[in-house]
């Protein structure tokens, strides 16, 4: 796929800039077993190019959306494909360093709130330390509340234990949501 075809990423899963639907939720965001077999078959061969690095061009492309579609593909994508498996963070450690790489170069505050969240997510996913500190600068400079409540539980978990009590994903398969989240907020969470 060429540096531009960041674009069908973006398109996919934002919605095409112009369209009604652009911006607007969808319901893969969420999970759910068909949504993740639908995933698997757009995106299985991209996630394996995007972590063998064949699409490590599009991180200079696009101010900032080519960076936001190759850590789509490797921190969103994996955990809906390989959801309960080690898989789903395997890209976890490349995902972040794009995410690192994209905010150094402020390519973030260029891209509507919805997308910003998307490339804060590896920040929030990590159990580094460190990079759960950025996840609350990040989070708090963007105004989102819900998204800055869960990176202000991950960070305390994270400070006094070393690592997160159970990862998100193992929370939302046993009880249908992270627990962290107060159920009186009307969330959905989109890990």
């Amino acid at each position: 796929m060429s540096a531009q075809g960041y674009k069908r990423v973006l398109d996919f899963w934002f919605g095409r800039k112009g369209s009604r639907d652009y911006l607007k939720e969808k319901s893969f965001w969420y999970g759910s077993p068909a949504d993740d077999e639908h995933l698997r078959r757009v995106f299985a061969n991209d996630y394996e190019a995007a972590k063998n690095g064949k699409y490590d061009d599009w991180i200079q492309a696009g101010d900032g959306e080519g960076a936001l579609a190759l850590i789509i593909l490797l921190d969103q994508v994996p955990r809906n494909i390989f959801r309960g498996t080690p898989q789903a963070y395997a890209t976890d450690s490349k995902a972040i360093a794009v995410a690192r790489y994209a905010v150094d170069k402020g390519w973030d505050k260029h891209l509507p709130t919805i997308q910003r969240r998307y490339m804060y997510s590896p920040f929030n996913h990590s159990e580094n330390l460190a990079d759960q500190e950025m996840s609350l600068k990040l989070f708090t400079e963007l105004g989102d509340s819900k998204h800055l409540y869960w990176a202000r539980n991950f960070y305390d978990q994270i400070k006094q234990n070393g690592r997160l009590h159970l990862p998100r994903q193992i929370l939302i398969h046993s009880f249908g949501r992270a627990s962290l989240i107060p159920p009186s907020t009307g969330t959905r969470n989109s890990a």
